[in-house]
């Protein structure tokens, strides 16, 4: 299973290592940590691209490619380095199918349906565009699910190591909060996953307040978030801001939301725990809100429980087709 992810993973990052032209596309995140990853000094990037150093770091670390292979390949030190980030990246969309398929297994899906949720990953718009271009989601993706593995089978030691890598990977891990509160049923078993996380949050405030204080950049206090969340109540009076937000939604799950509104319809009860972390939903819904930031790319991180409840219908309609059934 985990080398067919990888093949599948190797397969729709092709388009990103070869063809991502990035003097074309001048992308702020994309720069910042190319900046990285050659070692520029962290001073010099603007937050909160500096707290992300994981991937950058890797990237910078993989061997350079010959000078023969870049004659062969019609390569330059651009699409170098899209393919140092493309390996890495790669191999994050892998791993991350990988572990979703795990937890798929985990929260009491079949086989067949927890392989369904990891396609669904690999095939996913945000997956599919972005995965493998210089950015950092896709190992964002991996520790996400890394972190929910640890903390629905117990495993606290390791949920501290996963958290001190995820959080450095993205700030974003830190949703994992909110969903260990719904992965687990007992307070003290909620208390002692968020115990887990908090060596975490505390090496990334360090790092953050202590270490690389930054004036320039996004700002994400909230006194930031109340003017955004102000902003944009303005803003969705706007037909067309409306239609923009549509379009995002679509983007991050596609088809996968009339799935999703099936599932809950008509098979909530079927998985009780799965029903119950959906309560993340919401949560991940409002965070763009307030930080003003790319909705669809936020909203896809929902990921870890709409495809799975997805993935449920799917297997459900395939079994029916195969029956014979209407």
């Amino acid at each position: 299973v985990a080398f067919f992810f990888l093949w599948v993973s190797f397969s729709v990052g092709y388009w990103a290592i070869t063809k991502y032209d990035i003097q074309a596309e001048n992308d702020e995140d994309v720069n910042a940590y190319i900046r990285m990853s050659q070692g520029e000094s962290l001073e010099t990037i603007s937050r909160p691209f500096r707290y992300r150093v994981v991937v950058p770091w890797v990237a910078g670390l993989m061997p350079a490619t010959s000078t023969d292979s870049i004659c062969y390949f019609d390569m330059d030190a651009q699409k170098r380095i899209t393919l140092q980030f493309g390996i890495v990246n790669v191999i994050g969309m892998a791993v991350t199918a990988f572990l979703l398929f795990l937890f798929c297994c985990r929260v009491g899906l079949s086989v067949s349906s927890a392989l369904l949720g990891g396609i669904l990953f690999l095939t996913s718009f945000y997956t599919v565009n972005y995965g493998a271009v210089p950015y950092v989601e896709a190992w964002t993706h991996a520790f996400l699910v890394a972190g929910m593995l640890a903390v629905h089978s117990r495993r606290y030691f390791v949920l501290v190591i996963v958290s001190l890598a995820g959080i450095f990977v993205k700030e974003t891990y830190l949703l994992l909060l909110p969903i260990a509160l719904l992965l687990h049923t007992s307070w003290p078993e909620r208390v002692k996953s968020v115990v887990s996380i908090l060596p975490a949050c505390a090496a990334y405030a360090v790092f953050r307040w202590g270490l690389y204080p930054a004036d320039t950049g996004y700002d994400h206090s909230f006194g930031a978030a109340a003017s955004n969340l102000f902003g944009l109540s303005v803003q969705l009076n706007r037909p067309e801001r409306l239609g923009a937000l549509g379009i995002e939604g679509v983007e991050s799950f596609g088809f996968c939301w009339i799935l999703l509104g099936i599932y809950l319809v008509r098979f909530r009860k079927e998985n009780p725990l799965l029903t119950r972390s959906l309560l993340l939903l919401p949560v991940i819904m409002a965070v763009p809100f307030l930080l003003d930031s790319d909705f669809g790319r936020i909203w896809f991180l929902a990921f870890p429980v709409v495809l799975p409840a997805a993935a449920i219908v799917l297997e459900k309609g395939v079994e029916k087709l195969s029956s014979g059934e209407k």
